[in-house]
């Protein structure tokens, strides 16, 4: 910007005054420049000592002074004023602070019969110290507006500024304020504290009938702004003026508002410019409803955003848009039918981004949460239902991309829900800070204890991340958490992930209740996790071609996969030997699912055995085998949840009979009485899962088999247990007469503790004694039994399923694409991901498969952990700690770590020294993937920018933009989007040393 003939006559005067006519001869604008010069301040500055000179003489002092890094006050810095306000020439710093004063009057006179025309802004903490550059170019505009006023929150300033009749000659307010209030400054005070919509709202309400421009705080604008946007409105007249408009692009499937992939919209008769931020893909025509960014200047004509914009305001910007004010403004716009326009491109790219000021972006909004606002976009419109007014389809079941909780939708007819009282971590880009809620499904609740023992393990390993409900699988769950029956017409419980097992996948799929919860969850996009399950079949050596078949999928694949049903018949345990010789369609109605497709259609399956895992991937189809894992049963880590550990002192020889084990048969009273003599012990009987229905007593005496061990074994000491749950007992057996339970999960963990061994045909009678290095003998031959004899006790590796888990729900695991359908481009993304979170070399990554690469991401698995993978790269690559943690020593012996890992070329010791702590930790990761040969990453850096690079995590804003233009031009077939993505460090590797993003040596 140019200042005018009449400043340059000034400083031109002001320069010449002598010491001796200083009082006489001095100008307006010094005698206001020296009224403000803080002589101690400056004295401080060049230090001298304060008491020596009068004010007079450092001013004079001030002004022979060529120094241009002198500043005159702590506020006032020359260099940085002269960044945004350029004078011509080589001024000194008093030219440029006398310059500061010699301005004139930053507003015009209102005429009668003239619409007011006012620049309004706002500030807060720090930035009021620095907003006075963002009103500096405000009052230099070429078109003056009649009023440039600065909103306060009354809550904030209260104290400060009780005087408001004297504000300006405050000791609290700033001084370059003060100065801007000679020349049409106007403060003003809001006792509604709009946030960051205090910029606009209460000067909408205060002034309804005039025009309004709006800025930021922490930029400088070019003084062509209010003239550009004055001379467009007259051309579209009823229209919202920006620099850039932009049109809303959705995403694909209905996803709704994609608020960073919008294309600029220019006005219709535009030419396309070249230019420093002209868009890929720009568009011409007339005003639409479309993205307007307060950043970059908006003008507001009278009445454009309707009365609801601040009636409103109270009630729903905190649930809406908390964080975005231009959402709101653009939601409110889109309400009131009006659209918006941008300016031409060879005037909008000029004005489109203001130059930011040092220093104010840490305390900013627009750049932390700017992902965020696709999400606060799509609950505005989905509230106000814009979404058919501007064509875009939306399925209110948004997921976020980064923390995978629901973002809650309501329509303007709805009740928003109450806030869960259970906090998390805010998410960076939907803003939630609810815990995530996991809704757990089991067999549970009935008196088996086996499966009594999977919620209190998920719950021991989850409830300090998450909200865990556990539940029957034969339930519904109701909002508050209690238990309803199927036809109940209360709410379910809302939550962001179901967790089904352990179990049998046959038997437990074939539940009204479990296939209810797992279409809901499926028709709202929320992840499906199987854990701890197996193949429940009476066949001995089941093939993946049988599992295909028990699963319902026939011989030639799946049934169809709409509407989302499941036939209870096809799941049914005690059909699977009569489905293993019969095609199911003739059980499956026609269209519905099956359990082949629920488990294809399922985020994760942890398998409990090799065995069943084998036999699942085998029977899926490829995508959906992937994301089958093995770990061992979650009844692995019982014992420790429960703190029971093996007893010394032991005494019992203990049968858990099954209707395949127990005392009627020969050969277990020969193995009881064996071991009975063998350790002179006491048998011990205990029931663990009922002998037909163990919650009630209208069960079959002749399947009684704790009293027929009773009969055989007359000593034996017996526990029934069977006991269901007081929650369910309420819901479905307050009339009945029930069973109390002598026997508890921790008791029966107690008794085995204190067994010499354990005869069983359980499951969980294997497992726990397994776990506990108790003696123990299966006396059933079915595949669940079999199968968990191949499985190696490891309590870690059981563990790792809920810590893997807990990882996959709050890293964004499932949205994920699987790994065999990424293609190269995909594939390249997550390569630059991984070598963003880990540290690790592109071109080591490179080696990784892309299961190694997913289960990094999604499950935080280092791929240097697999030992397949240590096998087949070798060892673990050394990475020094983060440099910020360097110490003098560690320094040194990096230094000379990486002046010897060079093969081709001579740096001398002198040049390494100087790289900073960043340069060489990079190096040193970069060594290993270069064959420890670091020749051609020193000679880039030394050859090109990299000596002049600042060390990326000291870089603002503006240094990332330039930066990203660096990138594209070293290869100019990297897209910019496509560096966007890349963060800080990827680039600075790339500019700095070669290391092209996608692993390609510069």
């Amino acid at each position: 910007m140019k200042i005018g003939s009449f400043v340059s006559v000034v400083l031109l005067v002001a320069s010449c005054i002598g010491g001796d006519a200083f009082s006489s001869a001095r100008s307006s604008a010094e005698e206001l420049a020296y009224a403000d010069f803080d002589y101690k301040s400056y004295a401080r500055h060049t230090g001298q000592s304060e008491r020596a000179f009068s004010k007079k003489q450092f001013w004079t002092q001030f002004k022979s002074d060529t120094n241009l890094h002198t500043a005159p006050n702590t506020w006032f810095h020359p260099d940085q004023f002269q960044e945004f306000f350029p004078l011509e020439g080589n001024p000194t710093p008093y030219q440029v602070y006398v310059s500061f004063y010699a301005q004139g009057d930053g507003v015009r006179q209102h005429q009668d019969g003239e619409t007011e025309e006012i620049i309004s802004l706002t500030t807060h903490g720090d930035r009021i110290n620095t907003a006075w550059l963002a009103i500096e170019s405000a009052l230099r505009q070429v078109r003056k507006a009649h009023q440039v006023i600065l909103w306060l929150y009354e809550g904030d300033y209260k104290k400060l500024f009780h005087d408001r009749r004297h504000l300006f000659e405050s000791a609290y307010l700033h001084p370059g304020l003060k100065a801007l209030g000679r020349r049409g400054l106007s403060i003003r005070f809001t006792d509604t504290n709009y946030k960051v919509a205090t910029k606009l709202l209460p000067c909408y309400e205060a002034f309804p009938n005039s025009f309004i421009t709006t800025i930021d705080d922490d930029r400088t604008y070019d003084d062509q702004m209010t003239q550009a946007y004055h001379d467009q409105y007259a051309l579209n007249p009823g229209c919202i003026v920006s620099a850039h408009v932009r049109a809303y692009v959705s995403f694909p499937h209905g996803g709704g508002i994609n608020y960073l992939a919008q294309d600029v919209v220019y006005p219709e008769g535009s030419q396309p410019q070249p230019g420093p931020y002209g868009p890929c893909n720009p568009h011409y025509g007339p005003p639409i409803f479309g993205i307007f960014e307060g950043f970059s200047g908006v003008q507001y004509f009278p009445g454009a955003l309707g009365k609801h914009v601040i009636k409103d305001f109270k009630p729903l910007f905190n649930l809406l848009t908390p964080c975005a004010d231009d959402v709101w403004y653009q939601a409110h716009a889109i309400l009131t039918g009006t659209k918006c326009v941008g300016l031409p491109q060879e005037i909008g790219d000029a004005i489109f981004n203001p130059k930011e000021i040092d220093g104010t972006q840490e305390s900013g909004l627009f750049r932390r949460h700017l992902d965020a606002n696709s999400y606060m976009a799509d609950k505005a419109f989905w509230f106000y239902n814009l979404f058919p007014r501007l064509g875009i389809p939306f399925n209110p079941f948004v997921l976020c991309d980064a923390c995978r909780r629901q973002v809650p939708m309501v329509g303007p007819h709805e009740t928003f829900p109450a806030p869960k009282t259970h906090k998390g971590t805010e998410c960076h880009m939907c803003l939630n800070n609810d815990q995530k809620t996991v809704l757990v499904l089991g067999a549970g609740g009935y008196g088996n204890i086996g499966d009594e023992l999977y919620p209190a393990v998920i719950k021991h390993y989850l409830k300090s991340n998450f909200e865990v409900f556990c539940a029957p699988d034969t339930v519904r769950v109701s909002t508050d958490g209690h238990f309803m029956e199927l036809n109940d017409k209360r709410d379910d419980l809302a939550f962001d992930a179901l967790v089904v097992g352990g179990g049998g996948i046959l038997k437990n799929l074939g539940r009204s209740a479990l296939r209810y919860h797992i279409e809901r969850a499926l028709q709202r996009r929320k992840p499906v996790i199987f854990t701890s399950v197996g193949i429940q079949t009476t066949l001995k050596n089941p093939t993946p071609s049988d599992v295909r078949v028990l699963l319902g999928g026939g011989s030639s694949g799946s049934v169809a996969l709409s509407p989302v049903r499941i036939a209870s018949t096809s799941s049914s345990s005690s059909m699977a030997a009569e489905l293993s010789f019969t095609h199911p369609a003739s059980f499956i109605p026609e269209g519905e699912l099956t359990t082949l497709d629920f488990l294809e259609q399922a985020s994760l399956i942890f398998a409990r055995t090799p065995m069943d895992a084998r036999l699942l991937q085998g029977a899926l189809a490829p995508e959906a085998a992937s994301r089958v894992r093995y770990y061992p049963d979650l009844g692995y880590l019982a014992p420790s949840v429960l703190s029971i550990e093996p007893e010394r002192r032991r005494k019992y020889i203990t049968l858990i009979p099954t209707g395949s084990v127990h005392t009627g048969q020969e050969l277990v009273r020969a193995r009881i009485k064996a071991l009975l003599t063998e350790h002179n012990a006491k048998l011990l009987v205990m029931n663990w899962g009922g002998p037909k229905d163990p919650a009630l007593l209208n069960f079959d005496p002749d399947r009684d088999l704790v009293a027929l061990a009773k009969e055989h074994f007359p000593g034996a000491k017996v526990y029934y247990g069977g006991s269901i749950s007081s929650s369910l007992k309420d819901l479905r057996y307050r009339h009945k007469k029930v069973i109390e339970s002598d026997l508890t999960p921790k008791k029966a963990l107690e008794k085995i503790a204190k067994s010499y061994h354990v005869i069983t045909g359980r499951l969980h009678g294997a497992i726990i004694p397994h776990a506990m290095g108790v003696p123990y003998t299966v006396m059933d031959f079915s595949h669940k039994l079999t199968a968990q004899q191949n499985v190696v006790s490891d309590t870690e590796h059981a563990t790792m399923s809920l810590t893997h888990l807990a990882h996959y729900l709050e890293r964004g695991g499932p949205a994920l694409r699987p790994a065999p359908l990424w293609d190269d481009p995909h594939r390249n993304h997550m390569i630059l991901r991984v070598a963003g979170l880990s540290g690790l070399p592109i071109p080591v990554i490179q080696e990784y498969d892309n299961a190694a690469i997913h289960d990094y991401l999604a499950f935080g698995i280092r791929p240097t952990q697999d030992p397949h993978m240590q096998a087949r790269l070798g060892a673990h690559i050394p990475i020094p700690p983060h440099p910020d943690t360097w110490d003098e020593d560690m320094r040194n012996a990096m230094i000379v770590e990486v002046s010897q890992a060079q093969k081709h070329s001579a740096h001398e010791i002198s040049r390494i020294q100087s790289l900073s702590n960043e340069a060489l930790f990079h190096l040193m990761t970069l060594k290993d993937g270069h064959g420890g040969d670091l020749s051609g990453p020193l000679t880039h850096f030394f050859d090109h920018k990299g000596t002049s690079l600042k060390d990326s995590s000291t870089w603002k804003d503006g240094d990332r933009d330039a930066r990203i233009n660096d990138a594209h031009e070293m290869d100019a077939h990297l897209p910019i989007d496509f560096i966007q993505a890349m963060d800080n460090v990827t680039i600075y590797k790339f500019l700095a040393f070669g290391i092209h993003p996608l692993g390609a040596y510069s």
